[in-house]
């Protein structure tokens, strides 16, 4: 009996944020994220209201409601490409 090779899908994964990577939290405000993290690559002006401001570094975003920290989100990276050996 002879066995049949399968071609199978490609799996595209993106890799996984630093388990040790600690974002800014919650109510951190602005002059501590600059302080531990140094100046972000790119600073956008706050819009709406409240105003919401993005700071860009280069792993993650960092969205301040006024001077506060709301939400800080980590980038994802390019995917890895996982294929069977040929």
């Amino acid at each position: 009996m002879s066995q049949r090779i399968e071609q199978g899908d490609l799996l595209a994964m993106p890799e996984a944020a630093s388990k040790t990577q600690r974002l800014p939290t919650n109510g951190m405000n602005k002059a501590t994220v600059e302080r531990r993290y140094g100046a972000p690559a790119r600073k956008d002006s706050a819009v709406g209201d409240p105003p919401i401001s993005v700071w860009y570094y280069d792993d993650f975003k960092v969205f301040f409601e006024y001077q506060l920290v709301l939400h800080s989100v980590s980038e994802l990276r390019k995917p890895t490409v996982y294929a069977p050996p040929q």
